[in-house]
């Protein structure tokens, strides 16, 4: 009934931003000033959801309330010097909406996602499944829908996952030009009833027709930017880290690398790859992504 602590000191140990929870919840569960000392002591941040759709909302008189709850979430969230909310558009109730209901939908969308920027917000969006792309059932006639020029990185259960059997306009919907690097061992894309691994990555092609002419890659590399470091005592050096992939593409890793160095009480380095110089001395910094690592030499001076 009280897991706050727990998530928090478990979203920092997986290096994430922020966890996901009700503001509603929190506020019947935690006494306010106490879970802003939570919060400033594990340096996690809280990312409130803001529900757009569903239920209801295919009914007009339903959407001042939705904009109103979207608009008390986000200031709710600034006072506490954060401005990301998840915003999460539900499908609706089950069954084929009416065009009326469709279009008021897409009204209430729309709104709450207005509302969210008018407050100063910026709206995220939900993923409960672990993928980076996902379709659900489509009922509108869709046009002209395109994904491309896309790095997708390793989702944990599948890089696109599409309802193919229930999504209308597939002939509209565009993949190409698109880069996927995913374990062999784990979903590539999941169509419809079909699975492909990375080693199906020609036969999904051939059979979606999709992704014509985007890449399936390896990780070749990583590279540090400085790779010689100089600092004085109690200066600071941010390391940046790209990826290089097999098709010579780069991606930024910073965030999600892991980062030693070989004597701490020459320079130590955080968790977002910030080193500090603390006594005279050289040091090696170690930088780890996927099973690649990099170095970057360290001289501290007076």
């Amino acid at each position: 009934e009280r897991p706050l602590p727990d998530l928090l000191i478990a979203a920092r140990e997986l290096r994430y931003d922020g966890v996901e929870l009700a503001p509603t919840w929190l506020e019947k569960s935690y006494d306010l000033a106490e879970m802003d000392k939570m919060l400033r002591e594990y340096h996690v941040s809280i990312v409130p959801a803001v529900c757009a759709g569903g239920g209801n909302y295919c009914e007009p008189k339903a959407m001042p309330g939705a904009i109103e709850m979207a608009e008390n979430i986000c200031r709710w969230i600034k006072q506490r010097g954060g401005q990301n909310v998840i915003f999460f558009p539900a499908a609706g109730r089950g069954g084929r909406r009416t065009p009326d209901e469709e279009r008021n939908v897409h009204r209430a969308y729309e709104a709450v996602a207005d509302a969210v920027l008018s407050e100063g917000c910026v709206p995220l969006y939900h993923n409960h499944y672990r993928v980076h792309l996902m379709f659900f059932s489509n009922q509108a006639n869709t046009y002209n829908f395109y994904v491309r020029n896309n790095i997708f990185h390793k989702a944990e259960n599948a890089a696109i996952v599409l309802q193919a059997n229930q999504w209308n306009g597939l002939e509209n919907l565009v993949l190409d030009n698109n880069i996927y690097y995913q374990p062999s061992d784990k979903t590539l894309v999941q169509w419809g009833e079909k699975s492909f691994l990375p080693r199906d990555f020609d036969t999904y092609k051939e059979l979606t027709g999709k992704d014509a002419n985007s890449r399936l890659v390896t990780l070749k590399n990583l590279l540090l930017e400085p790779v010689k470091v100089e600092l004085r005592v109690n200066g600071a050096q941010q390391i940046k880290v790209n990826v290089l992939y097999s098709n010579d593409t780069t991606a930024d890793v910073t965030k999600f690398a892991l980062y030693t160095s070989s004597d701490n009480t020459v320079a130590s380095i955080d968790s977002a790859g910030m080193i500090k110089g603390l006594r005279p001395g050289k040091a090696v910094i170690t930088v780890a992504f996927e099973g690649l690592t990099a170095t970057a030499s360290l001289r501290v001076a007076r």
